[in-house]
Formats: C-alpha cells, sequence, structure tokens
C-alpha cells in the first residue's frame, strides 16, 4: 500500500538540541514501524513519543508482535548533483493469520526502556482503515522515506 507520511515536528527540533537520547542516527539505531487504530489521530505536534500512541496499537498475535518490525536496509545518499540526501529502508511487511484492521503507521526511534523514551519520526495515515488477514506491505516512495534538498 503506498501513502504519505507527515513527519512530526518534535523529533526535528530535539535533534539539534536536548538530549542524546532524542536524536536520531538513521541508519545505525533501530528504527521500527507499528500499526494504530483511527481511535487517536496521531499529532505531529503533540506526539512526540510512542507512548502517546501504544495504547491505540493493534492486538499481538496473529502474524503482528507488539511494537511492530524492524527496519531493514536502511541507507542515506547523498546526491551532489541534485543536492538531495534522502534516507530509505525496505518495505516493511507483515504477513497476518487474522483479520487486523489499522489506519495509520507509526515510525519510531527505539531508544531502550521506556515506550516514553521511543521517539516518533514520522506517521502515515492510509486514509481509511485497512483491513486484512493476508500479506500488508507498506510501499515506501521510490524517492526515499524522508528527504532533504540543500
Amino acid at each position: 500500500m503506498a501513502a504519505t507520511g507527515t513527519v512530526h515536528g518534535t523529533h526535528i527540533s530535539k535533534q539539534y538540541g536536548t538530549t542524546a537520547a532524542d536524536r536520531v542516527d538513521f541508519v545505525t539505531d533501530t528504527l521500527k514501524v507499528m500499526l494504530v487504530t483511527n481511535v487517536t489521530a496521531p499529532d505531529p505536534d503533540a506526539h512526540d513519543y510512542i507512548s502517546d500512541l501504544e495504547a491505540n496499537e493493534i492486538a499481538n498475535g496473529n502474524g503482528y508482535t507488539t511494537g511492530g518490525v524492524a527496519l531493514g536496509g536502511k541507507s542515506i545518499t547523498l546526491t551532489g548533483a541534485s543536492n538531495k540526501v534522502v534516507f530509505d529502508a525496505t518495505d516493511p511487511s507483515w504477513t497476518f493469520t487474522a483479520s487486523k484492521t489499522f489506519r495509520y503507521a507509526i515510525l519510531y526511534k527505539v531508544a531502550g526502556g521506556a515506550s516514553s523514551a521511543d521517539v516518533i519520526l514520522c506517521s502515515i495515515d492510509f486514509g481509511a482503515d485497512q483491513t486484512t488477514s493476508t500479506v500488508f506491505t507498506i510501499q515506501l516512495d521510490t524517492d526515499g522515506i524522508m528527504k532533504a534538498v540543500y
């Protein structure tokens, strides 16, 4: 499924700010994607940490593990000719064995320890509830998950 993501502003402001735990190394840090229901829409100005949304995560089991899946194949590419830096990864995927319903995907950094330290990087709104009992793959943009043009 292709979808559009929203970067959470609190994450960007902390990249250069307060604590090293809030900063993200996109290649070496553990980054995960979890699926949440439509109970509370992710707010890029108010939701900083996974603890803000974890009550809405879909239930563990039937092909889903609490906390979601880790992103693999992470890379940062600098293309000087087009003045672009791109963060990309392998498309996250789940193989469900029973019906699951969700509305959002949340990309976050695992800090280790409490979920109140796991920083939300961005949220993806699928535009409507998604219900599936088979393989569900988020097709990340071929131009990267996040990019900065300078």
